[in-house]
């Protein structure tokens, strides 16, 4: 096995779509900061779980303890602002990198 298929292993294991979580990494460069951003109405425990997932997925980047530190957003089933990139399916993700 080599390791992108022992990567798509733990992605399957969390219940995640690979796919998008291969999209977010491939915007996100081991030197950026990122914050994760999810609606609402999915819940604080949403949030938390995404936000932990990509602490693991998105290393050695580093997570922002607050989006306006960050230089990079990740909008997880929601669109992103003006400007970020999108994949729409399997899972609607965003990235939004700002300068």
């Amino acid at each position: 096995m080599d390791e992108t298929q022992r990567d798509h292993v733990v992605v399957g294991a969390a219940g995640l779509q690979t796919e998008s979580w291969d999209f977010i990494r491939s915007h996100v460069r081991p030197s950026d900061r990122y914050a994760i951003e999810t609606p609402d109405r999915l819940g604080e425990g949403f949030h938390r779980f995404m936000r932990t997932f990509a602490g693991y997925w998105l290393l050695p980047a580093v997570a922002a303890t607050h989006p306006d530190d960050a230089n990079v957003l990740v909008y997880i089933d929601e669109r992103g602002p003006r400007g970020a990139v999108c994949l729409e399916a399997p899972q609607l993700v965003c990235v939004l990198r700002r300068s």
